[in-house]
């Protein structure tokens, strides 16, 4: 072989070795990258997304029990056991408002915030009636208790309640689209990180 042969095929392998350089560089950095998204997106969807499906479940729970404790109260005569279920009561508030402070700094969707807004707006003209049957129940007056729980606190409880379930739900789309978004990427990148392989 001449030694010009020997330059042209020394050149040759060269060339085709940095290629493969060039794409195994560029096939780690796309990898890595594409790593990097998915990671974030799916640290939004655990820590992020579904933790405020968890605070808006555990929202609804309290409002549950408040009012199974205000309805325990109208039924039950016994001053001892009203006022456990008033200490109850402060309670699953105290959790709410706590809650809903953490939501309110962390909710960003335009219609996540409408919803935290119609559950502020209606949450403390709901608690004061609450506490009016309480007080009616405490002084006898069952007749006036079981109308304005059957009446205007049913209202606010129905928009209440609303509210909070839309707004659960809401969060837990979004988690379910990020996550199918997150998929949906990473399929596509296992396909072009394989072809860029066989490259």
């Amino acid at each position: 072989m001449s030694q010009k042969s020997e330059m042209k095929v020394a050149t040759r392998l060269a060339l085709g070795f940095g290629t493969v350089c060039v794409l195994g560089i560029g096939v780690a950095t796309f990898g890595m990258v594409e790593m990097r998204t998915l990671a974030a997106d799916l640290d939004d969807v655990a820590n992020s997304k579904m933790v405020k499906v968890e605070q808006f479940t555990q929202v609804v729970n309290n409002l549950n029990d408040v009012g199974r404790y205000v309805r325990n109260i109208a039924l039950n005569p016994d001053p001892a056991f009203r006022d456990a279920e008033q200490k109850k009561i402060a309670e699953r508030r105290a959790d709410n408002a706590k809650l809903l402070a953490e939501l309110n700094k962390t909710v960003q969707l335009p219609k996540g915030r409408e919803l935290l807004k119609v559950i502020d707006d209606t949450r403390g003209p709901y608690n004061k009636e609450l506490d009016q049957v309480i007080e009616l129940s405490k002084a006898g007056k069952n007749t006036e208790a079981v109308a304005l729980l059957l009446g205007p606190v049913r209202e606010k409880q129905n928009v209440l309640f609303k509210a909070a379930i839309d707004s659960n739900a809401l969060q837990k789309d979004a988690a379910d689209d990020r996550a199918a978004e997150a998929l949906t990427a990473a399929n596509r990148d296992s396909m072009l990180l394989i072809g860029l392989a066989a490259l």
